[in-house]
């Protein structure tokens, strides 16, 4: 098996662990989702029954004051309550899209995770759902991607392949065309020539 092929197969197996551990993420998630309703949904009868007694109790006092009070306040903790499990549902929206285009870029964790931060800072979640806005306006993932390869090149993983032709390797392959034994400047143009520099 050549080494492109091993380094395919690599890749696959790679993609697969991680798509399969994206996917018992999202299975734990949702197990948890169900579990806190049930728990929200209980403890909610309970506090329904509860506030019920109090409110026939201070009708009976007249205390129409204090029930208006405790009414404002379980509003606001309602209110509360759906904003912080919204903020929740959005960052989790958030971070699977950059934890999946940083998985794109690089296999290493590492450095995944600094991409996964930079990707962070673009990527918006709206009502209409997840959103990537970019210095130049809306952009896509595969936009913001090469965006964030070019911005942190020393994060992405390059392209393995290596020898003449090959998008990975120096151009042509073979020996320096030059003298590379002359002169100080016929080693210099040599070299130049070689690895396409200005002379």
């Amino acid at each position: 098996m050549t080494d492109e092929n091993l380094q395919h197969q690599e890749n696959q197996e790679d993609a697969a662990v991680l798509k399969a551990e994206i996917e018992r993420l999202r299975e734990h998630n949702a197990k948890l989702l169900g579990e806190k309703k049930t728990v929200q949904s209980r403890a909610q009868e309970l506090e329904q029954m509860q506030a019920e007694a109090e409110q026939k109790r201070l009708e009976e006092k007249q205390e129409f004051e204090k029930l208006w009070r405790q009414e404002q306040e379980q509003r606001t903790k309602a209110s509360q309550e759906l904003e912080n499990l919204r903020k929740h549902i959005a960052d989790k929206d958030r971070s699977e899209t950059a934890l999946k285009l940083a998985a794109g870029l690089t296999r290493d964790s590492a450095r995944a995770e600094l991409l996964k931060k930079e990707a962070l800072a673009f990527i918006q979640h709206t009502p209409d759902g997840v959103k990537i806005q970019g210095p130049d306006g809306d952009m896509t993932v595969e936009q913001l991607s090469t965006y964030l390869a070019k911005q942190f090149p020393f994060l992405v993983d390059g392209n393995q392949a290596s020898g003449g032709g090959a998008p990975g390797g120096l151009s042509g392959g073979g020996a320096a065309k030059g003298n590379m034994g002359g002169s100080r400047e016929e080693r210099q143009a040599a070299i130049a020539a070689r690895f396409n520099l200005p002379k």
